[in-house]
């Protein structure tokens, strides 16, 4: 699909969604943004999930709690969503933050603090599945525009096959989407609502005219190695945003070929395997030739594959 056909198909749907999340996301930093979404899941000693009336009494403590923190009524959107009758997890959100600093400060902020209100026994299940869905990360990359959306999106799918190996983490991980997603395939792209939310698979995703989503299936096993993840995705981001704005190529291509079998090399273990099995440790290092990964947050990255 070419940029003219997406952005045709685009006036016709969700209008006002669109107009919402551009409106939201040039508010801070002109698209020099991210933001993270985790899925988690609260359990007690034997691993079952937390009673609704606990997970209710959490959720009021941690509004309490944000309320007032330096966060309340500022623009960034900081939240967590504990009481979610449409899902079986809980999600904490970053919200929009300017850099991958801030980004992480208000990710351990979250967690830390709802950690400190759990109690004996209690924990936060960070990774597997539960009645059939697996928990998610979803990272949120700013932009200024569609036409730069668009540029960042096919950036990311440069790296798309590294990003699998990174997010296939869990061991509980038993499906894959069998097609390499076509760029800015309408079905995979377009959708905010997440109407395809019961299908395990990774999706680069357009939301609105102004966010790239890398809706990404598992979690990681603690906090550390989303952010880690997530520095990856803002490295990528920051170097497309540059080529966009100097009129110039992605510095990384790969051929349509390459990235096909890449992708297929992909489909059944996670990164700590690939390391030792495949090529995604010449695929990384060939990535990190060009990107800027903050080594405090991307230590695990670069520890593995560096």
């Amino acid at each position: 699909m070419t940029l003219s056909e997406f952005i045709s198909s685009r006036e016709e749907k969700e209008a006002d969604l669109a107009e919402a999340l551009l409106n939201n996301w040039r508010a801070i930093n002109g698209g020099d943004s991210i933001g993270l979404e985790k899925e988690f899941l609260l359990v007690d000693s034997k691993g079952r999930p937390l009673k609704q009336r606990r997970v209710t009494e959490l959720e009021d403590i941690m509004r309490e709690e944000i309320e007032g923190s330096r966060w309340s009524g500022s623009s960034y959107g900081i939240d967590i969503n504990l009481v979610n009758p449409n899902k079986h997890f809980q999600e904490m959100s970053t919200g929009v933050c300017n850099d991958i600093d801030m980004l992480a400060q208000n990710y351990f902020w979250l967690y830390n603090t709802l950690s400190s209100h759990l109690g004996r026994g209690e924990s936060i299940l960070e990774t597997g599945s539960y009645k059939g869905r697996y928990m998610a990360t979803h990272i949120h990359l700013g932009a200024r525009s569609l036409k730069e959306a668009f540029f960042i999106g096919q950036a990311s799918r440069q790296h798309l096959p590294e990003f699998i190996a990174f997010f296939n983490y869990s061991t509980r991980f038993s499906h894959f989407n069998r097609k390499m997603p076509r760029p800015f395939d309408s079905e995979r792209l377009f959708s905010f609502a997440r109407t395809k939310e019961q299908r395990t698979d990774y999706d680069l995703v357009l939301t609105g005219l102004s966010t790239v989503e890398l809706r990404c299936c598992d979690s990681q096993a603690n906090p550390d190695l989303d952010l880690a993840i997530a520095a990856y995705a803002f490295a990528v981001h920051q170097l497309a945003r540059k080529a966009f704005a100097e009129g110039a190529d992605y510095p990384l291509q790969r051929s349509e070929t390459s990235l096909r079998q890449m992708y297929n090399a992909v489909k059944k273990k996670g990164m700590f395997s690939y390391a030792a099995d495949f090529f995604i440790t010449e695929w990384v290092a060939e990535s990190l030739q060009h990107l800027n990964l903050n080594p405090k947050y991307g230590k695990p990255i670069l520890e593995i594959f560096n």
